[in-house]
């Protein structure tokens, strides 16, 4: 498929590329891709993109998945683990590395400029049930953390970058199956920066790694043992207020 742009100062022809469809490229998982076989000669295997936006600069036309969001508009969100949750916590003697698929986020953000927005964002995470289910040595380790973050990001197309610095609240428990022993439980409440990065692949959605290492503990007042939460997440961005195209 041609397009042909034309503007007060450029004209420009770009071929939109078909792909592959997502109802052929299903096959692989219905019929182990039996069916890509069958329909390999249909030309209904192929699709153009849904959505095209386009832009122009001086004498430069690009095309985009999504459009620029404009300035002013703010948005919720709220995001799941989509896989799995991962810790490098402090204890009393040593570091716990764990995983866990448990978590929640939520936050909200501000285009303060087009294409770049600030994020308050609040989330909770444990590894506790995988603990228990996968451990048997006479007692159980896990580790949760409680966190606060404020970023600067940025929208490059259909990726967002974030950057900016977090608070949390890192545990790590020891606990005992018998009531003789008392649990150990060690507590880390400390700063660092916090680093994300998404990928839109719908209006709403998104897929994100978030990962906040912990550098400087609040309680003793010095740089600690490296500590981070790191988590790949499912994100579902929506807006709350929208602004009108401003200059």
């Amino acid at each position: 498929m041609v397009i042909t742009l034309q503007t007060d100062i450029t004209q420009r022809t770009i071929a939109l590329n078909s792909r592959n469809s997502a109802p052929y490229l299903m096959n692989i998982l219905y019929n182990f891709g039996i069916g890509m076989l069958v329909e390999k000669d249909n030309v209904k295997r192929y699709a153009y993109p849904v959505r095209n936006y386009f832009t122009a600069t001086d004498t430069t036309i690009k095309r985009y998945r999504f459009s620029s969001t404009e300035r002013g508009t703010m948005f919720f969100s709220l995001s799941l683990p989509l896989m799995f949750n991962h810790f490098t916590v402090k204890t009393i003697n040593g570091v716990f590395n764990s995983a866990g698929v448990y978590g929640l986020k939520a936050g909200l953000g501000y285009f303060y400029k087009r294409d770049k927005y600030l994020s308050l964002g609040v989330g909770a995470a444990t590894n506790i049930f995988g603990e228990y289910w996968l451990v048997d040595t006479g007692y159980y380790e896990h580790s949760n953390v409680l966190f606060a973050s404020l970023k600067n990001n940025h929208a490059i197309g259909s990726f967002d970058l974030g950057y900016g610095i977090h608070f949390s609240r890192m545990e790590w428990t020891k606990e005992f199956g018998d009531t003789t022993k008392k649990d150990v439980v060690a507590r880390n409440v400390g700063i660092g920066p916090a680093i994300s990065t998404g990928y839109r692949f719908g209006k709403y959605f998104r897929i994100g790694c978030f990962y906040q290492p912990m550098l400087y503990d609040i309680n003793s007042m010095k740089f600690t043992a490296y500590q981070h939460y790191f988590s790949l997440d499912l994100l579902w961005q929506l807006p709350i207020r929208t602004a009108g195209k401003q200059r």
